[in-house]
């Protein structure tokens, strides 16, 4: 814009110094015309800079090495098409913090036209994608008409699952069994045991049948049943490599005891944070939101390692690792 601004000047300019030296018609009618040009260019512009629609879209997620690609749509509701469209756009991974140079690109003279873009998916992530600097010039390039809102999409990279080798035997004796107890602070439940009475025990628990028959007082004690819990525990913390790895390893694992209906619990350290942190998985779409929650985060080259750590209350314990696996409780 500097540029076509500086040779409209040296135009104007010539324009002037040729009306001061020529005192023919030709000379006063170049003169008005060329400062007429940029108020013509700007009064056909300005209508179809307000009527212009400008889309942006990508898609909403792919797997690890997959095509993928980002567009943008502009769409000219006048009978004039646009001058020309300037835009940057910049792609970053959240998790990793790898980013693209930021690429500037015009398009000229459109009505209706789309340019895409690659997006680059060799790596796991959650990738934000952001149009800014959108702006419309006129005909002339003297002017333009700034987009204020920036446009930014995210697009989520999941890894491809994979299994380990060997394949880890799963206790399912001790995962598939159901075993009761009592009610943590009383209250219905459809299963219950007999007792004799305890000191607190309230009057509504009292089984007056067989209290009855008997010469003590018996109590219904509420029961909940549960089954033997599963952990995976990884690290989150290494290079791209390191993390697609780790993360394919963990998706196949949440997956392959969700086939045997054991809804694992998941631990990791969170180096950013300075915590541990816990979840249970009972779907596939639990898995995913997992996943993106762990790609909208800077993950650090290096960490605290929860490699070996021995969790109470778990039939099953498992460290993910990216080479193997090793069980923990063999």
């Amino acid at each position: 814009m500097i540029i076509r601004r500086t040779v409209y000047g040296l135009l104007l300019l010539g324009m002037i110094v040729f009306h001061i030296f020529y005192s023919g018609a030709a000379a006063w009618y170049l003169l008005i015309l060329t400062i007429l040009l940029p108020l013509i260019s700007l009064a056909f512009t300005l209508p179809s800079k307000r009527k212009t629609d400008i889309a942006f879209d990508i898609p909403e997620s792919v797997n690890i090495g997959d095509e993928a690609h980002a567009s943008v749509t502009v769409k000219g509701n006048s009978f004039l098409p646009i001058g020309c469209l300037s835009f940057s756009f910049e792609l970053i991974n959240k998790m990793t913090g790898r980013g693209n140079s930021k690429k500037k690109l015009k398009i000229y003279g459109c009505q209706n036209s789309s340019i895409t873009f690659p997006v680059r998916t060799d790596e796991c992530g959650r990738i934000k994608c952001e149009l800014t600097k959108l702006k419309t010039l006129d005909y002339l390039g003297l002017f333009n008409h700034t987009y204020r809102k920036k446009q930014v999409l995210f697009i989520n990279v999941f890894p491809i699952p994979a299994p380990p080798s060997p394949i880890p035997e799963l206790p399912l004796g001790d995962l598939m069994g159901i075993t009761s107890k009592p009610k943590p602070g009383g209250g219905f439940a459809e299963d219950y045991d007999i007792r004799g009475y305890r000191p607190g025990d309230p009057i509504n628990l009292i089984h007056w049948k067989l209290t009855s028959k008997r010469d003590d007082i018996m109590i219904r004690e509420p029961l909940i049943t549960e089954r033997g819990k599963a952990l995976l525990t990884f690290n989150l913390y290494g290079d791209s490599a390191v993390l697609a790895q780790t993360f394919g390893c963990l998706a196949w694992c949440v997956l392959w005891l969700l086939r045997y209906s054991i809804q694992p619990h998941i631990k990791w350290y969170d180096n950013l944070n300075g915590c541990e942190r816990t979840v249970q998985v009972a779907s596939h779409i639990e898995l995913l939101s997992l996943l993106i929650q762990l790609f909208s985060s800077r993950v650090p080259p290096t960490g605290k390692s929860v490699s070996g750590v021995k969790y109470d209350g778990f039939a099953w314990q498992y460290h993910i690792t990216v080479m193997s696996f090793e069980d923990t409780h063999p």
